[in-house]
């Protein structure tokens, strides 16, 4: 069975998505992701979890934080929302992805909406 990971970076200030990537959870999916970063947000100060996959990130601008500090409370948010909202993510539903491809391309429609409609 293969597992897929949705990383996710999400601005601050906007709660937009900026970008995004499917994987595994391993620290090259980690590096891919950070590869399609917009160059103006590598230079960002940025927060996650202690996920052992972190490491790749530069600690110069990456700090690794509690949940109970609130520094990832959006991005927890967000994951929450997509839990809720997306049965193709569920593997017992109807709706379930059995292309990568669908999935990525699912998601990528739901973050443009979802940018779209935090604009308003």
């Amino acid at each position: 069975m293969n597992h897929i990971r949705i990383w996710i970076a999400q601005c601050r200030q906007t709660r937009q998505i900026v970008s995004f990537f499917l994987g595994d959870g391993s620290m090259a999916s980690c590096k891919e992701m950070w590869r399609k970063l917009p160059y103006d947000y590598l230079k960002c100060n940025s927060f996650s979890d202690f996920w052992k996959s972190y490491n790749c990130i530069s600690v110069k601008t990456h700090k690794k934080v509690g949940k109970e500090t609130g520094e990832t409370a959006h991005i927890e948010r967000l994951n929450n929302t997509i839990r809720q909202r997306f049965s193709r993510m569920v593997r017992k539903s109807l709706s379930f992805s059995k292309k990568e491809y669908m999935l990525n391309l699912h998601f990528k429609l739901w973050a443009y909406y979802y940018n779209l409609n935090l604009k308003t």
